[in-house]
Parts: structure tokens; sequence; C-alpha cells
């Protein structure tokens, strides 16, 4: 699931008939919005596994489906999405409407689990400007992709909704966003994300509070809790809380505990939040999996 840039878009009957029915035209933007540069039209053909010819034809149909600028522009360097503003199209932000099957993903997943009693598939592929079939192969993909997380995606009529407990939801959300790193994440737009997150101040108070209290955090675990804790926070803000207890509770290292109170106090102050006893318990049990206890008797002065 990848994190797409933003692109200029038509929305509209024909796009939705003509270019989002038709697969291989889908895979064609994706890749050009992936590669967001000039790509060869052999190297289209060699990825497609097809001519030439065929990548030519692909890409006049997608362009037919444009009542104004094509959606491709082509020159002797090959294909690349049009990036110039021109009347009747909409640019494509984190708070728009998704074209791209990797971008609808995203704001499908993030429909789902904001809506803890599930969403309406009509108003879901009306939102998304695509047909009920092609958000139907959609939810087929993030089915098989929640599987592995202990979730169900399951459909009831008209409504479908994705079960598993809070835990499971938010290991989930961590890997759709990890895949590229914390600075993609802090830096790419996500219909997740909010705006009052800051990296910088919350790595930096983190940092602060191990300090005082001896704990020991590396680099790429620190990227991991930060991810945690941006996580912890939206979903505990939706009122979003675990309330499972573990299979097999473990209990973290008692020498946590002050520096644990700490960053709760922090997290809960800062973002106007109120954690349950549960929430504090898997809090430590992260922080504790990712961190270590300074020894001070071997650290040299």
């Amino acid at each position: 699931m990848g994190f797409s840039y933003n692109i200029l878009v038509i929305l509209g009957d024909c796009m939705e008939g003509y270019v989002m029915g038709n697969e291989r035209y889908e895979q064609l933007l994706d890749y050009l919005d992936q590669k967001r540069d000039w790509v060869a039209a052999r190297d289209l053909a060699r990825y497609f596994g097809v001519s030439g010819r065929q990548i030519r034809s692909y890409v006049a149909a997608i362009n037919r489906s444009s009542e104004t600028q094509p959606l491709i522009d082509s020159s002797n360097k090959g294909y690349r999405l049009s990036r110039a503003p021109v009347p009747g199209r909409r640019r494509l932000s984190e708070d728009s409407l998704p074209i791209l099957p990797a971008q609808r993903s995203e704001h499908i997943i993030t429909a789902l689990l904001r809506s803890p009693g599930g969403c309406n598939v009509f108003d879901l592929a009306e939102s998304l400007f695509i047909s009920v079939p092609t958000l139907e192969n959609d939810l087929g993909k993030i089915r098989r992709d929640t599987a592995g997380y202990g979730l169900t995606l399951r459909r009831n009529r008209e409504t479908v909704v994705l079960e598993g407990n809070e835990r499971d939801k938010r290991r989930f959300l961590k890997e759709c966003l990890f895949q590229g790193g914390w600075e993609k994440v802090r830096t790419e737009p996500h219909p997740f994300f909010t705006q009052d997150f800051n990296d910088s101040s919350v790595r930096a108070s983190i940092k602060r509070i191990f300090s005082e209290h001896s704990v020991f955090v590396n680099d790429y675990a620190l990227d991991d809790l930060l991810l945690h804790m941006f996580i912890v926070v939206q979903r505990v803000r939706s009122g979003c809380c675990i309330e499972e207890i573990p299979t097999c509770p473990s209990e973290p290292d008692s020498r946590y505990l002050y520096a644990i109170k700490d960053l709760s106090e922090y997290l809960q102050t800062t973002f106007s939040l109120s954690f349950g006893p549960l929430e504090l318990h898997d809090l430590e049990l992260v922080l504790s999996q990712n961190t270590s206890i300074l020894d001070p008797s071997i650290i040299t002065p």
C-alpha cells in the first residue's frame, strides 16, 4: 500500500465508466504515479508485457476519457501523469478524493477503521466516484491483507465491517503506515493523518523522558515508537480504546514504571486524552520491547 503524491484527476461519469472499469488502465495510471517522472514507452511495454503500440493505445484510451486536457503527457522522453492545472480538474490532496487503487485502499481502510459499525458500500463507492464492482474488487484485496492480522472484513447486505480486536487493528494500521519508514509516513499525505502531531516535539519529549529514567532507545526503535504513539493518539482520540485483556499477559520490567508514568502523562496532557488501565499496560509492553535500561555502573564517566 503506497503513499501516492498529489496528482490532477478528473471526477465524472466518463472517467468512472471508461478508465476505472479497465484494470490495465488503472495499473498504468498507478505505475506512472509511482514513478513520478517520464517513463520511456519501451520500459512501459516491457513492464506490462505488451507492445509499444499497445501502450500508445492505452494512453489514447485514458486521454479520451478527459473532456479537457489529457491525463497522461507524452513526449520523446515517454509518458508521465499530467501535472498542469486546467479548468474542470481538481487537485488531489489528503483532503480530496483518490483515483488510483493504492490511494483508494488507503481511504477505504481509514473509513473502515473510523467506523466500528461499518460502512455502507453504496455510500462508500459514491464518495470515491467508483462503481460498486470496483469497490468490491478493492475490498477483496483488503480482505486478503487483513486476514494475516486476525481481522475479518465482513459484508452484510449493503454494510461492510472490519471486525477484530483493537490491538490487531493497530498492528495492521502500523504495517500499512510504516512500509516506507517513519520519514515517509510523516512527510507524505495520507487520509489517516492529522496536523497536530508534531514529530520533532514528540521525539524530543520522548528522548528527554527516557534520558531522565536511564532508558536507552536506538534511532530505529525510536521511529517505531513514534509511529506507535501516533496511532495510539489517533485511535484513543476517536474513541477506539483497547478493551481486550491479552491472552497471555506479560508483565513489563518494573524499572520502566516511572518512565511509563511520565510518558503517559505527557501524551494525555499534550493531546487531551485519557488512558484506561489496558492502554497503559499496552504502552508498558511496547516500551519494554523497544528499549533497554541503562546500567549506571557500567557507564564510563
